[in-house]
């Protein structure tokens, strides 16, 4: 077993998607210029995965160090200079949060469920392959053999080695746009997958993974949404039975059918999860388990 150590740097103001890689200069600018910081060694390209990587957490810029790069970061902390040149903007950032973690990156006999944003996983070559495959099935096993390698390429850079196979397998393909990088146009997947490896929370995967590109997170509502989507063809509603509030983090029952207020028998469930603020007059009310917010409740007919 292996722990990764994480960094998360969450900053002020707010920044679009295409400045990221303004935002990822001007650290680097700010910083004296380490290695890790662009991921060149002198002219060349340091070919290995980024320690250092450029996001954004809701519309904040954000900064994740993996590994090594959790020491590099002082370099920036030392300089105390958060004064940042934005394309024509000059922002004055302050640090909103810092988040420590530790993960043990490894091999496990349950699964885990996982989302990936903004991911990148076609090169030219890879591209035609996709686009000559005619069913979902194809192109789904193309492109899990392609994260599969994603996955394992990270590891390699933390000098992970598995002794047993990385299984892979998506679940769910929830959005596929064209991103424009410089002047290339690329297939970008918002996707869910399921693995037998645990992820250090943030992490990039993927082509330009310092850029905010290949973003994974562990799903929400994983035990109890698993649960759901092995169970039902295609369920949406869970009334809530029992809450623990913690901030914005709830503990819950729910009660599963696939229309709200629905008199059918249906299945409990449990778990853990992330949503709205809820407040106490919101116990039983009707809960999008897929979007994560509170319904309002229809009033029954007679």
């Amino acid at each position: 077993m292996r722990q990764i150590k994480t960094l998360i740097v969450k900053f002020s103001s707010e920044l679009k998607k295409h400045e990221i890689p303004l935002f990822r200069g001007a650290v680097i600018a700010a910083s004296g210029g380490s290695q890790l910081f662009h991921n060149h060694d002198g002219d060349n390209y340091r070919y290995s995965y980024p320690l250092i990587q450029y996001k954004r957490i809701g519309k904040n810029p954000a900064i994740v160090c993996i590994g090594q790069g959790v020491e590099t970061i002082g370099e920036l902390f030392s300089n105390g200079n958060f004064t940042f040149q934005i394309g024509e903007r000059t922002l004055e950032m302050e640090i909103l949060s810092i988040k420590a973690n530790k993960t043990a990156v490894q091999l496990w006999n349950s699964e885990f469920h996982y989302t990936v944003e903004n991911w990148l996983p076609l090169n030219s070559e890879n591209y035609k392959k996709y686009n000559a495959l005619e069913s979902e099935t194809e192109k789904n096993a193309l492109l899990e053999n392609i994260l599969k390698g994603n996955i394992l390429s990270f590891l390699k850079s933390m000098d992970i080695f598995l002794e047993d196979e990385l299984l892979c397998r998506i679940t769910e393909v929830s959005k596929v746009r064209t991103e424009r990088y410089k002047n290339l146009y690329l297939m970008s997947f918002d996707l869910s997958f399921l693995t037998n490896i645990s992820l250090p929370y943030l992490i990039g995967l993927g082509k330009n993974a310092s850029l905010g590109f290949g973003v994974v997170r562990e799903r929400k509502f994983q035990h109890g949404n698993d649960f759901l989507q092995d169970n039902f063809f295609c369920v949406k509603f869970a009334e809530i039975k029992y809450l623990n509030y913690d901030s914005i983090t709830i503990k819950f029952r729910i009660f599963c059918s696939d229309e709200p207020n629905s008199s059918k028998k249906g299945t409990f469930a449990t778990g853990f999860g992330f949503c709205e603020k809820p407040s106490r007059r919101k116990k039983g009310r009707n809960f999008d388990v897929k979007r994560g917010v509170f319904l309002q409740n229809r009033k029954s007919r007679r």
